[in-house]
């Protein structure tokens, strides 16, 4: 008889914790993960002709797990309990640095191939356009995190350093006379011990720094300007914070990372802006104070931005890339007369950046292809160039 009682006791208790979360699964309508740093599905619309097909059964599948009740806490519980060094596509090292998986590629001499081929047929076509509208075209490569960290890295991890220098240097063999080359890897080599966020794959502010200051003496050097760029600390007032990083959300922020320089002040003198998004005033601040790189630093990845400092003496620059640019593009406001950034990957208007060179009289062009997840990926680089083909 009690073991019959114990038996009903949980089968009940069970019946009901499984009832409890399914229901506050079902209502629950959460957007954005925060933790995660992504999007969440949605319970998808109940309609006959979705019964009827197949997609809505998936979204459906994807919008319960989404949606599960007490997500985060599951979340963060499974990885703390989980003591592999390789944490699904995360590494981490042993003084909690984190790093994405080693790249790999099945074939090595034909990602060259591949990488020589987007130069000459897209690097060099857009750069010329770029020229021929009236500005430079500078080609910033920023390696991976293994590749400017590597003695961070755990002894079974296969840095990508190699692979870099031989991809890099294809470029520069291939790029013609109106590609200009400044590689990251060079620039902060010897400088920046740490030039990427402990738990996330962007530079950190003193990494940045360094790359920004030879943006400027490339264009002091090149043109009539003389713009002026002190010390960081002369620039800005720093904060450190406890950085929410990309890599660290995917672990369930199971590393508990103390606290980097993150947001920063303008003190550098009294410089007004007037920013615009997709044409359209916007009060987004350029420095953000809260504890991520998108919301640090402009505020996300945005398609079409403008920033206009009525600074006539000044030239305007225009960046286009990933969330790589992001930090380059708030340190620019205050030393250029108009700051214009795109997107390709949510900028659909159309327009070539010949076409923005022309448009905003843009002096000198930055483009940075992506290169978070693999490195110099051919889809990537044309993507960020605006070109399908």
């Amino acid at each position: 008889m009690k073991e019959k009682i114990i038996r009903i006791t949980f089968c009940s208790l069970f019946i009901l914790i499984i009832s409890v979360m399914g229901i506050l699964t079902i209502i629950n309508d959460d957007k954005v993960s925060k933790r995660e740093g992504r999007k969440l599905a949605q319970f998808p619309e109940v309609t006959i002709k979705g019964l009827l097909g197949t997609d809505y059964y998936t979204n459906l599948t994807n919008a319960f797990s989404d949606q599960m009740a007490f997500r985060n806490q599951f979340i963060t519980i499974y990885y703390l309990a989980n003591l592999q060094r390789y944490t699904g596509d995360v590494v981490k090292a042993d003084n909690d640095e984190l790093f994405l998986a080693p790249q790999s590629f099945s074939n090595k001499e034909k990602t060259l191939e591949n990488i020589a081929k987007v130069t000459t047929n897209h690097i060099n076509k857009v750069a010329k356009e770029v020229t021929g509208a009236g500005s430079k075209f500078m080609f910033i490569s920023i390696p991976r995190k293994d590749v400017m960290m590597e003695k961070y890295l755990p002894s079974s991890y296969i840095a990508g350093t190699d692979m870099y220098i031989k991809s890099i240097n294809t470029i520069k063999e291939n790029a013609d006379q109106n590609v200009v080359v400044l590689d990251a890897y060079e620039l902060l080599k010897g400088k920046v011990d740490r030039p990427f966020y402990k738990t996330d794959h962007h530079m950190n502010i003193r990494g940045a720094y360094v790359v920004f200051e030879n943006i400027i003496g490339y264009v002091n050097d090149t043109s009539k300007s003389n713009i002026k760029i002190g010390k960081l600390e002369e620039e800005y007032e720093i904060k450190k914070q406890i950085v929410n990083g990309a890599f660290n959300r995917k672990i369930g922020q199971s590393v508990k990372a103390d606290a980097e320089e993150l947001n920063l002040r303008y003190i550098g003198g009294n410089v007004t802006y007037t920013r615009y998004e997709d044409g359209k005033i916007s009060d987004i601040p350029v420095f953000g104070d809260k504890n991520t790189y998108a919301s640090a630093y402009m505020g996300d990845d945005m398609a079409e931005t403008v920033i206009d400092t009525n600074n006539d003496d000044a030239p305007n620059i225009l960046f286009v890339g990933s969330s790589y640019t992001n930090i380059l593009e708030a340190l620019s406001v205050h030393k250029f007369n108009k700051m214009v950034s795109i997107d390709y990957r949510h900028n659909n208007t159309g327009k070539s950046i010949a076409d923005y060179v022309k448009e905003y009289d843009i002096d000198y062009t930055v483009y940075i292809c992506s290169q978070s997840t693999g490195a110099f990926n051919i889809g990537s680089m044309k993507e960020h160039l605006g070109v399908k083909d």
